[in-house]
């Protein structure tokens, strides 16, 4: 989620969390990262949590849904239900996974198979650099994430303006898929509060007929009723449709969006 102010987003966690071991087979741990404003604090602070029980069933997960109708407002938020297909059932190994670079605060969270990262420290990018982030754990979304920053590393001193970040982003990712035609990546990055960016390379597993990839729909205090307090806009971005309507827009393979403040950029020309 992506919104221009402090919202509410009870009326979209409620049925994503059911998706993890109820109405979906997503049963392998769930994790959220969300920023949110103390009363006594001037910056928001940006909480992670990452438990590897069912989401459907998990009294933690229901706490913060339970809190998101109630109390926890927040502009951003990546949360992700896990189906293990690399790395076993553990913590380590839930997403959302967080770094600092350039004294912002990563996050990411992926859905999908990277053949490339089978092997271990695998490097992209043209500018081969410092290996500063390795995983934790033993996913290929997680070393996908770490690639990504070590890539950033690299070639930047400092954070980057968002069209420097985007382009940048963007031949990364190219880099990536072009490697194996089994290849699905789909991914949501954080980078700091209020900038977002999603990826989508769809595909299906072998012998699946899922089809893995990203949607997206804005929405409004009007359109949503209590369930969101803001008037401005709120951008939603999830796997699969989270509600029965037809405003929901499919990405196109090789998207990548930016998320900022609940807008929409599509292209990294209009970030100049």
């Amino acid at each position: 989620m992506s919104a221009r102010a402090p919202t509410l987003s009870y009326s979209v966690l409620r049925p994503f969390v059911q998706r993890g071991g109820k109405t979906d087979i997503h049963s392998h741990g769930w994790g959220m990262a969300y920023y949110m404003q103390s009363i006594n604090e001037q910056a928001s602070r940006l909480t992670t949590i990452r438990d590897v029980s069912p989401a459907a069933t998990s009294l933690k997960a229901q706490e913060i849904v339970n809190m998101c109708q109630d109390t926890l407002l927040t502009r951003d938020m990546i949360a992700h239900i896990r189906y293990a297909t690399v790395g076993e059932v553990s913590v380590e190994n839930v997403h959302p996974f967080q770094r600092k670079l350039f004294g912002v605060e990563f996050v990411f969270a992926h859905n999908g198979d990277v053949p490339l990262f089978e092997e271990e420290d695998l490097w992209v990018g043209p500018i081969n650099g410092e290996r500063l982030f390795k995983p934790a754990g033993n996913t290929d979304s997680e070393q996908v994430f770490c690639a990504i920053l070590n890539a950033l590393n690299a070639k930047f001193d400092s954070f980057p303006s968002l069209g420097e970040l985007h382009s940048t982003i963007e031949e990364l990712c190219m880099e990536i898929v072009q490697k194996s035609e089994a290849t699905i990546l789909n991914f949501l990055l954080g980078c700091g509060e209020g900038i977002q960016f999603a990826y989508s390379w769809p595909g299906s597993r072998p012998g699946s007929t899922t089809w893995n990839g990203l949607h997206y729909k804005q929405i409004n205090n009007e359109e949503d009723g209590a369930q969101h307090n803001c008037k401005d806009s709120v951008a939603i971005i999830a796997t699969k449709p989270l509600t029965n309507d037809n405003s929901w827009i499919e990405f196109s393979k090789g998207d990548l969006l930016l998320f900022c403040k609940g807008k929409v950029i599509s292209n990294h020309l209009d970030l100049q």
